[in-house]
């Protein structure tokens, strides 16, 4: 095919729109002025270091060198060719004439130049030789911007592992690990939010660790989905890179799915976190904005995965070496405490000893007088002496059965009367305190096997710790109630301890009952209340569990087999006196004071159990 004549082909060019300012206005008539416009094109093809620029120029210069509507470049991506940058009009198949050149490098092909016109408009082979020579140039170009990115990511590379090292290198706990990570993610690998899953003590479920950066709607997708979609990197530990967000949502559940779709995330990256035997966690990088990831790039990211692990697993190991020594200085502090305890026990019942005698000989004395002949206000006078004489004498009896040194046993146990049993022992202090008792117990509770004092132990912890909850609290109500859930096996009884104190956050709820653990300031608690009375509960066969909400309280709810057909006998004291003990009436000392439950003494008569005025 001949090349057109001059003026054809300068018509050509005269009918196409300029399309860029800085496009070289091509007068074919002159070869020379063809010739230098040609030059400057390529001049502006190499200057561009980005391949991404290089495809946009050359397809702006393709379609004004043929005078053409429009032009596209693509390259070669995975053996097909991808759009990279369009010019003009670009219509759709068979709607216009269209010349193509390859754009090859050291005999391989990496891309395409298409250049497209509407009817009349004819390609001649001239033109095909015009882009060809412009093709060629181009590849050079693009060659020299991939070898420029690769040498910058080369470096890039270097500096970030160089600042991941240093910034990993000085931390000591997971918490400094995750802010270097943060700085890393954000800084050196361009993501917006990135989070680290864990894999759980079973080593088969990821629970997300830590989440940082960006919006809440990341960390809320992470949290209700990220772990099922890194599954398969856990599992075969190879990284997973997501350039469209859109392709894994289809695998999500629908409301997951909806939420993933409304966040800022375009393009995310799963990296295996290796262990010394299997993969125990998951990297995640999210990016707000659509992302390649090409070989470089991936690279980095898997180098600097592996200096994460390391860095997460030496601060797992140095937080549980400081976890162990300060687990040995609270064991001995207890043990310190325990010895106090025993001490004080030692003295209470020297104590209890020596004050039950005179009340015993007032109580006598006083029921002597009330055979005498008294007037009403006399007699009042000396009921009331009895009366709180008696009720002296069983708190130092309950006193002596707390401390006193049993083995385990196995009895049937009144619940009820041990709930009073137990309030009685706290009433001075919840009284104190300016706490409000409400014992809302079950009159027709049946009795349990167990141990009575390992369960008044339960009990005690659980009002104590309650009492401690509610003590910078404005409201301070203690509600003890219990409850009989029968069924086909014997059926359970409930007790529950509710307060009105600070609560608890759900992070707490988790660790309340693990030894050494509590949130009392040191000096006050050792941490071994919960986790005793957990085992003890256990120990019976039951539950223990909490219900708590930050600023509205806790609620432990204790259940307990009843197993009517392995029921002891029942034992002697007041721990287990009979279902008469679980109606026992209220005693109020003062106006506003606690109210706890009276019990009848050995020595006293049935008139000494009305209700104080």
């Amino acid at each position: 095919m001949s090349r057109p004549a001059p003026h054809s082909r300068r018509g050509a060019f005269a009918g196409a729109p300029s399309a860029s300012a800085s496009a070289v206005a091509l007068p074919i008539a002159d070869p020379v002025a063809e010739s230098s416009a040609f030059a400057g094109m390529v001049r502006q093809i190499y200057q561009s270091l980005e391949a991404d620029q290089v495809g946009a120029m050359l397809a702006r210069h393709a379609a004004d060198l043929l005078g053409a509507h429009g032009a596209r470049v693509d390259f070669t991506n995975d053996g097909a060719l991808s759009p990279v940058a369009t010019f003009g009009d670009v219509p759709d198949a068979g709607d216009a004439n269209r010349v193509s050149a390859p754009l090859s490098l050291n005999g391989k092909t990496i891309g395409e130049i298409t250049v497209f016109a509407a009817p009349p408009r004819e390609f001649t082979d001239d033109d095909a030789a015009l882009l060809t020579d412009l093709a060629n140039h181009g590849a050079v170009a693009v060659g020299n911007a991939w070898r420029f990115r690769e040498a910058s990511d080369s470096a890039r590379h270097a500096h970030a592992l160089a600042t991941a090292t240093r910034a990993l290198a000085f931390s000591t706990t997971p918490e400094s690990v995750y802010a270097a990570i943060s700085l890393i993610a954000q800084n050196a690998l361009g993501a917006r939010w990135f989070g680290v899953l864990l894999a759980g003590p079973s080593g088969t479920r990821l629970e997300m660790a830590h989440t940082s950066g960006g919006k809440s709607d990341a960390r809320w997708t992470a949290h209700e989905c990220w772990a099922a979609a890194a599954a398969n990197v856990a599992a075969t530990g190879t990284p997973q890179y997501v350039p469209a967000i859109g392709t894994i949502v289809a695998t999500l559940p629908a409301a997951v799915a909806r939420a993933v779709r409304a966040s800022s995330v375009r393009s995310m990256a799963m990296l295996p976190l290796p262990g010394d035997s299997a993969i125990h966690g998951v990297f995640l990088l999210w990016f707000d904005s659509a992302h390649r990831f090409d070989e470089g790039e991936r690279r980095l990211f898997e180098d600097l995965s592996a200096q994460i692990s390391v860095a997460l697993h030496n601060a797992h190991l140095a937080a549980a070496e400081r976890s162990g020594r300060e687990r040995e200085r609270a064991l001995a502090d207890a043990m310190h405490q325990t010895e106090k305890l025993a001490a004080l026990g030692e003295l209470v019942a020297g104590v209890a000893h020596e004050l039950n005698n005179p009340l015993t000989g007032i109580s006598m004395f006083a029921q002597l007088l009330l055979d005498e002949s008294l007037d009403e206000d006399q007699r009042e006078s000396v009921r009331m002496i009895k009366r709180e004489a008696d009720r002296a004498v069983g708190v130092i009896r309950d006193l002596l059965a707390f401390s006193r040194k049993t083995g385990p046993r196995m009895v049937a146990v009144d619940l009820n009367a041990l709930v009073n049993q137990t309030l009685r022992l706290r009433a001075y202090s919840l009284q104190t305190a300016g706490v409000q008792v409400h014992p809302e117990l079950d009159a027709a509770l049946p009795a349990i096997p167990g141990d009575d004092r390992k369960l008044q132990q339960v009990l005690l912890n659980l009002i104590v710790n309650a009492e401690y909850a509610m003590h910078r609290q404005e409201t301070r109500v203690l509600t003890v109630r219990t409850a009989w859930e029968d069924a086909p096996d014997g059926g359970r009884v409930l007790a529950e301890v509710t307060d009105t104190g600070t609560g608890m956050a759900p992070e707490l709820v988790k660790h309340i009952f693990e030894p050494f653990f509590t949130t009392k300031p040191a000096g006050v608690g050792t941490g071994l209340g919960l986790s005793v009375s957990y085992g003890i509960v256990h120990a019976h066969g039951g539950t223990i569990t909490v219900r708590s909400t930050p600023g509205a309280g806790s609620t432990f709810v204790l259940t307990l087999p009843i197993r009517a057909q392995q029921l002891p006998a029942p034992a002697p004291g007041p721990a287990s006196s009979g279902r008469r003990r679980a109606s026992a009436p209220v005693i109020r000392s003062e106006p506003g004071a606690a109210p706890v439950a009276a019990s009848p003494s050995p020595s006293a008569p049935d008139s000494s159990r009305a209700t104080r005025p």
